[in-house]
């Protein structure tokens, strides 16, 4: 005979009393959230606690003791359900810097439908104009060679798109819809890649891409200095940025708070904040760059 729900959960509460229960935890079925209770138990041993059409398996246990849980639902149209409510994360394993150059901005929209079409997602993107001094900076490792002085010009002539790329394998995938460095050989043996579409020669070769992974980190962050790049900075580092970009800014908001005494002071602070940004973005004196492939 049947009992009903709740005295067959006061029956359920009492038996797993007697064999000793302690912790608590959620199996979720069909229709409702049912709350279940488990032990300690020893190692390797399991316990499967049916609850409606919701099967709870504690396997693995910790080195307390205590056992992790695992949920499998059984029923079909709630799995289907929970897909449709929380589709699997997508996680960009890595980033890149792509420049569009200042000899082909007008041809912005048609290369980023490109890049849309080709798996990457556009994180960030800012049109800049950079100054000779702010190139130099950026290809200082090309510094001393021939094309250096013409590389800093061509670069610094008029403004350019500078993007962060992410996807799987963002670098390297980058790097194959580029093609060759020298857009005049990327015509003879990789035609469809963009250098080959709107590149001139060796220098113009319209589009730029990191190199390798450590590169890219090196490069966003020149161009997108704002930017906190995966992992999380964490110890010395943390305490790095966090005195090189937060501290400064923050020490003066509170100092002019101080002498301002607002009503609202937490509301005062943060338009202060927002107002005395150091990294809004300024198409005059924006730090941005790209690093030659020659």
């Amino acid at each position: 005979m049947a009992l009903p729900a709740a005295k067959a959960q006061q029956h359920r509460a009492g038996k797993e009393r007697q064999r000793g229960w302690a912790g608590l935890g959620w199996a979720v079925g069909a229709d409702q959230a049912e709350l279940v209770a488990w032990r300690r138990v020893p190692r390797e041993y399991m316990v499967n606690v049916t609850t409606g059409d919701c099967v709870v398996d504690k396997l693995q246990m910790s080195r307390t003791g205590v056992i992790a849980v695992r949920k499998e639902c059984m029923n079909s149209n709630l799995e289907a359900e929970m897909q449709v409510l929380m589709p699997q994360p997508q996680i960009f394993v890595e980033r890149t810097l792509a420049l569009i150059k200042p000899d082909v901005v007008d041809k912005e929209e048609e290369i980023e439908d490109l890049i849309l079409r080709s798996g990457f997602l556009i994180v960030q993107k800012r049109k800049l104009q950079l100054s000779p001094e702010q190139c130099s900076n950026f290809y200082a490792d090309q510094y001393g060679k021939v094309f250096f002085p013409n590389l800093t010009a061509y670069m610094s002539s008029g403004p350019l798109v500078a993007m962060v790329l992410a996807r799987h394998c963002a670098v390297s995938y980058w790097k194959e819809l580029l093609g060759p460095s020298n857009s005049v050989r990327a015509r003879r043996t990789h035609p469809h890649s963009l250098r080959a579409i709107y590149g001139t020669d060796d220098l113009r070769n319209a589009l730029h891409g990191s190199l390798n992974i450590s590169s890219a980190e090196r490069e966003i962050r020149f161009m997108f200095p704002e930017v906190i790049l995966e992992p999380i900075p964490a110890g010395q580092r943390a305490r790095d940025y966090l005195n090189l970009y937060v501290k400064p800014t923050l020490l003066a908001g509170l100092t002019a708070l101080c002498k301002e005494k607002p009503a609202d002071p937490m509301t005062w602070l943060a338009d202060w904040l927002i107002e005395h940004n150091p990294n809004k973005p300024k198409l005059q004196h924006q730090t941005t760059e790209e690093e030659y492939q020659g």
